[in-house]
C-alpha cells in the first residue's frame, strides 16, 4: 500500500475564527470591582461619560509624592491584539496612561498621551522592563483638552507595536523585550483622567484553526511539525511564525481501503494474470489498487488449482462461529467434503477437518468465605499464560480482599474466553470451602500450595491427595497445612490428582492439576 502523506501549509485555503475578548469594561455595573486600584485613586463617575451613564475616574491621590493613578485589571490575561478605550484628559498636568503586557510595575509597555492643552503635549511609548524604563517612541499630540478620544494599541505576536488615535496611525515601534501575557492598567498624573468602553480583540497571531478532514487507513496528516494517523479529535498549538503561535483544533476520520474478496479456479496446465502477477498454484493472493476516494482497495483472490486431486484442509473455529464450506455454513466438528469444477471440466476434491474450540471454565465454582477471617487470598491459575484478569492485571494469581465477581480472559489461537467466579461473604456456621483447581510448587513464591481455603475454621478436618494410580501422596487433618507437591521430600511429576476433603459434615473431591 503507497502511504500518503496529507500536508498542510498556515494558513493557505483554511478558515480562520478569530477569538478575543470584545468587552474587558464598559463601567455600566457602576462599580470598578474587578479593578485593582495599585497607587492613587479611582472611582466611577457619572459627570463624564463616552456613552451610556458612567465612565471610570483615575486620578492621583494629594498624599502621593509623584507616582501616577493607576488601576490594573484582575483577571485579564493577554499579550497580542488590539487594545481600545476612550479618554478624557481634565486638567493643564493630566495625562492618561495606558499599560499592556502588564505584567507587574516592574514589567510593562505604557502608551502617555498629553493632550494640546496640557504642560507637555505628545504621545509616548515606553517599556519599563525589570524595573528599568526606556523611552521607545514619541510624536507630537494632536488632540485637544477637554474631549473623548479614542487610543487603540495594537501589539503583534512578531513583536510590533501600532499605536493609533482616534484611528489614525501615529506610532510604530519594534519591540521584542516582554513576550509574558499580561494585564491592563489605567492611570493618571496630575489632573483627573475618565476611562470608558475598554476592549480587547486577539490578534491574528493567537488564531483558532479548525480542519475537520479524513484520510485512509496508513496515511498521515502533516500540519507544520505535528503528524497526526490516528482518528480522534485533537487540540495543539503550531507556531506559525516569530513567537506567533495559533490554535489547532482537528477532527480526523479514517477511510477504510474497499475490500474485495473473489474466488477463481484454473486447470493445472492454466495460468491466471492477477494484476502483473502470473499465478499456477493454489494459494491466497493480494493486490492493491488506486481507488477513486483516494484509498487503495484491497484484492484478496483465493485461488484453486483443479487438477483431479484432493485438496486436503484444516480449519478452527470458536463456539458460536460458523464457518462457509463451498455454499454451506457449517458450525459442528466433522469432516466435510465439497466438489470444485470449472467451465474446462476441470475438477478437485476438497476435504475439510472441521473442529469447534468449546468454551472453558478454569476458575471454578462460585463459593462463599467468610471476609472478616480471610480479609486476604490469592485466587490462583496456572493453566494459561496470557491470561488477563478483571483488574487489568495479567499472570498467573488474582488478589482476593473483597467479596464480588471476578474474570479472567485467556486466548486459544483466536478464540477469547472469559470465566468468572463470584465470592460470597459468608460468616455463618455453615461452612463453604473454595478449593483451587490447580497449584505449581516451583518455588516462586506465588501458588507453591495447593490448600483448601475454608469459610470458617472447621471443628473437623481431614484432606487426602492421591496419584492417578490411587495411591495416597498426602493427608493432613490441620486446615492451615497444605500440600507443597512432594511425597516423602522428593518432587512429584507434573499431572492430575484426586483430592478427597471431610470438613465438619460436608465431604468434597475432586481433582487438581500440578504444574513446574
Amino acid at each position: 500500500m503507497v502511504r500518503c502523506l496529507l500536508s498542510f501549509v498556515f494558513f493557505t485555503n483554511i478558515t480562520v475564527l478569530l477569538t478575543g475578548q470584545p468587552v474587558i469594561d464598559d463601567f455600566e455595573q457602576a462599580n470598578i470591582d474587578a479593578w485593582q486600584i495599585i497607587d492613587g485613586s479611582a472611582e466611577i463617575s457619572d459627570i463624564y461619560a463616552y456613552a451610556d451613564n458612567y465612565s471610570v475616574r483615575v486620578y492621583k491621590s494629594s498624599n502621593t509624592d509623584s507616582l501616577p493613578g493607576m488601576i490594573k485589571h484582575r483577571s485579564f490575561d493577554d499579550s497580542y491584539g488590539k487594545y481600545r478605550t476612550k479618554c478624557y484628559v481634565l486638567g493643564a498636568d493630566a495625562e492618561a496612561r495606558i499599560r499592556f503586557h502588564y505584567e507587574n510595575e516592574s514589567n510593562h509597555y505604557e502608551v502617555i498621551s498629553r493632550p494640546l492643552g496640557t504642560n507637555q503635549p505628545g504621545l509616548l511609548l515606553f517599556r519599563t522592563k525589570n524595573g528599568e524604563r526606556e523611552l521607545l517612541s514619541s510624536v507630537p499630540s494632536l488632540i485637544h483638552l477637554d474631549t473623548w478620544y479614542q487610543i487603540t494599541i495594537h501589539r503583534t505576536c512578531s513583536g510590533e507595536i501600532f499605536v493609533y488615535v482616534n484611528d489614525v496611525l501615529r506610532i510604530v515601534s519594534t519591540d521584542d523585550g516582554l513576550r509574558q501575557s499580561g494585564s491592563i492598567g489605567l492611570g493618571a498624573q496630575g489632573g483627573s483622567t475618565y476611562y470608558d468602553d475598554v476592549t480587547f480583540e486577539l490578534d491574528q497571531g493567537n488564531i483558532i484553526v479548525d480542519i475537520d478532514t479524513t484520510i485512509c487507513i496508513g496515511d498521515l496528516l502533516i500540519i507544520g511539525s505535528k503528524t497526526y494517523s490516528q482518528a480522534g479529535v485533537y487540540q495543539d498549538t503550531v507556531p506559525v511564525g516569530l513567537h506567533c503561535d495559533s490554535l489547532l483544533f482537528v477532527t480526523l476520520a479514517l477511510q477504510q481501503p474497499y475490500e474485495i474478496h473473489l474466488i477463481d479456479t484454473i486447470c493445472s496446465n492454466e495460468v491466471l494474470k492477477f494484476g502483473e502477477d502470473t499465478l499456477r498454484e493454489s494459494g491466497t493472493y493480494q493486490q492493491s489498487l488506486s481507488a477513486q476516494n483516494g484509498c487503495d482497495s484491497i484484492i484478496t483472490l483465493t485461488l484453486w488449482v483443479l487438477n483431479g486431486d484432493t485438496i486436503s484442509l484444516q480449519e478452527n473455529i470458536c463456539q458460536g462461529d460458523t464457518y462457509w464450506f463451498g455454499d454451506r455454513e457449517l458450525e459442528s466438528p466433522g469432516i466435510y467434503f465439497d466438489i470444485l469444477s470449472n467451465e474446462s471440466g476441470c475438477f478437485a476434491i476438497r476435504s475439510l477437518s472441521l473442529q469447534v474450540i468449546e468454551d472453558i471454565s478454569f476458575l471454578g465454582q462460585d463459593t462463599s468465605l467468610c471476609f472478616s477471617m480471610q480479609p486476604r487470598f490469592t485466587l490462583i491459575h496456572d493453566l494459561y499464560s496470557d491470561i488477563q484478569w478483571s483488574d487489568g492485571s495479567s499472570g498467573p494469581s488474582l488478589t482476593i480482599n473483597d467479596p464480588g465477581t471476578y474474570w479472567g480472559e485467556v486466548n486459544l489461537g483466536s478464540c477469547t474466553w472469559r470465566d468468572s467466579i463470584t465470592f460470597d461473604n459468608q460468616c455463618d456456621t455453615t461452612i463453604s470451602i473454595y478449593i483451587p483447581t490447580a497449584f505449581s510448587p516451583n518455588g516462586d513464591g506465588i501458588n507453591d500450595i495447593f490448600k483448601p481455603l475454608p469459610s470458617i475454621i472447621p471443628r473437623q478436618f481431614t484432606l487426602r491427595i492421591f496419584d492417578r494410580l490411587g495411591r495416597l501422596v498426602f493427608t493432613s487433618s490441620d486446615p492451615v497445612q497444605g500440600w507443597d507437591g512432594n511425597v516423602d521430600g522428593r518432587r512429584t511429576q507434573e499431572g492430575t490428582y484426586v483430592y478427597w476433603l471431610q470438613a465438619d459434615e460436608k465431604q468434597y473431591s475432586g481433582s487438581v492439576t500440578l504444574l513446574r
